[in-house]
């Protein structure tokens, strides 16, 4: 298995940023939200195993969303997941 990360969310003005400890080993990361807290989430991003930060912007002030990432590897083709992160919630100020 993959090991999961430990996903950090800071609000600022009309965005959050999110930050995790890299993986070695993997190829990416995918970043999803939602404004519910059990279901509707979305990828929004997919990054490099290079990075270990995203800021989410254009959000609406004082709303709350939930993000949530996993690693990722390709193996024969074809993409493994990590399972998900803890799932956070952000506030844009």
């Amino acid at each position: 298995g993959i090991a999961v990360m430990e996903l950090v969310v800071k609000g600022g003005k009309n965005r959050v940023t999110l930050n995790w400890k890299k993986v070695s080993g993997v190829q990416g990361y995918e970043v999803q939200m939602s404004t519910r807290k059990k279901s509707g989430y979305k990828t929004i991003k997919a990054v490099n195993a290079k990075t270990s930060a995203y800021t989410v912007s254009k959000l609406k002030k004082n709303k709350g969303y939930y993000f949530r990432i996993r690693s990722f590897k390709v193996i024969g083709g074809k993409k493994v997941y990590s399972t998900w992160s803890n799932r956070v919630t952000g506030k844009a100020k």
